[in-house]
């Protein structure tokens, strides 16, 4: 399983919440909801937050869309993510791991030449070049 900072998506929203001052009214509105008891119901666990409702949630939490997914489906079926992660996840990447992909192969489709990236592993910092 990939390792995260939030274990649930309750705690995803609360602190996400209270760093950046986003009301429950904000998310009620964002996610399309009357009224903020669902919003209530999803950060207290008693109601799972429906799939169609994933990139909503993270984009007004300005938080990866995959994480939210996946704290999603692992609330609804823990079994259902473990062999979603061991597919598609092997290597156990996490948010800024695959960032740092994401961008080295943004690079490689617009580079002129090839992208061979060389990783220096310092002490407390690990440089990406490509040249």
């Amino acid at each position: 399983m990939t390792t995260s900072t939030f274990l649930t998506l309750p705690a995803l929203i609360q602190t996400r919440q209270d760093e950046a001052g986003i009301t429950d009214q904000h998310l009620t509105d964002a996610l399309g909801y009357a009224s903020t008891s669902v919003i209530l119901m999803i950060k207290a666990g008693m109601m799972n937050l429906p799939i169609k409702h994933v990139m909503a949630l993270a984009d007004v939490l300005s938080v990866d869309a995959a994480e939210v997914l996946r704290l999603t489906v692992q609330e609804k079926s823990p079994e259902l993510m473990n062999v979603i992660e061991a597919i598609f996840n092997p290597m156990n990447l996490v948010g800024h791991e695959r960032d740092l992909i994401r961008q080295v192969r943004k690079l490689a489709a617009t580079a002129l030449q090839p992208v061979t990236p060389l990783v220096l592993d310092g002490r407390y910092v690990v440089a990406l070049l490509a040249a």
